[in-house]
């Protein structure tokens, strides 16, 4: 094939508002909310001689394609027709989750502007929800491709995004040795003021808290176990405060919330900070 080679490059728009969807704050690597939606941007680089175009996506089982949509880029951004422009299948015999085949038709019709480059990009924007059971401080990659031509195949494009956890020890000290207090109850906030207004709700299962935006079926009041333990999941990198509710007869209650840092590194994974300390865990002292 003696024409250019097109290529793909798949993103996350950051931050992304279904009502004002920022194409100018794209990322590779992102963190967020269990359940939370994620905006997955490809734009495909399109060359003069354009022919067989099909984009392959496959997106992590953890995520559920909710509405796409697919644009070709010129002064007026067209948005394409589905069965005219391109057909959607989605579980092809690939693995991938859907293809976008582009018809002969609308390649063939398009074929002048995408030579003389008034057409030289397309984009497929689409939105996923992450599972409320997505692993904890682990990579879920998205990739595509493009088959075009005869049989030619760009290089891959991948994202990845990671949703984090705070595993949370309550204990006393009793000598040398640390001893988990049971029962120590604590509400986690995304304001320092630790009000109502900014408590987050989980679902509980066991020792383990999941992030949870329904209103229905959640608990604010974090439990420590019978080992002082309990896992906060389902978190994007921020800023929290642990506070620490009521405590066990005999003890000293936390005058000041615990202030938490969960940051994301540079390869992905989460970092945990508690002052300029970075853990493994949040351990909490109680007297």
């Amino acid at each position: 094939d003696k024409n250019k080679q097109p290529s793909v490059k798949k993103q996350i728009i950051k931050d992304g508002n279904p009502s004002n969807l920022d194409l100018n704050n794209l990322v590779s690597k992102n963190s967020v909310y269990s359940g939370e939606t994620v905006w997955f941007n490809t734009t495909i680089d399109i060359k003069p001689g354009a022919y067989n175009y099909v984009l392959h996506d496959k997106i992590d089982s953890n995520f559920t394609i909710t509405e796409y949509t697919i644009h070709e880029i010129d002064d007026n951004e067209k948005s394409l027709t589905k069965n005219q422009d391109f057909n959607l299948i989605f579980n092809p015999s690939d693995g991938c989750t859907f293809h976008v085949e582009f018809t002969k038709k609308y390649l063939e019709e398009k074929a002048e502007k995408i030579a003389n480059g008034t057409i030289n990009k397309i984009t497929v924007l689409y939105y996923a929800t992450l599972s409320n059971n997505a692993p904890i401080n682990t990579a879920m990659k998205n990739n595509t491709y493009l088959t075009y031509g005869a049989n030619l195949q760009t290089n891959p494009s991948e994202t990845e995004t990671y949703t984090f956890g705070i595993p949370v020890f309550k204990y006393t000290n009793e000598g040398s040795t640390q001893k988990g207090l049971k029962g120590v109850e604590f509400s986690l906030h995304t304001g320092q003021d630790c009000s109502n207004d900014n408590i987050i709700k989980f679902t509980k299962k066991g020792s383990e808290y999941t992030y949870s935006e329904s209103t229905t079926g959640t608990v604010t009041t974090l439990t420590s176990s019978d080992d002082g333990t309990f896992n906060v999941n389902g978190l994007k990198a921020g800023t929290y405060y642990l506070k620490e509710i009521s405590t066990l007869d005999g003890y000293n209650k936390l005058a000041n919330p615990v202030t938490i840092v969960v940051e994301q590194g540079n390869d992905g994974k989460q970092v945990i900070k508690v002052g300029t300390n970075t853990y493994e865990r949040v351990e909490v002292l109680n007297s």
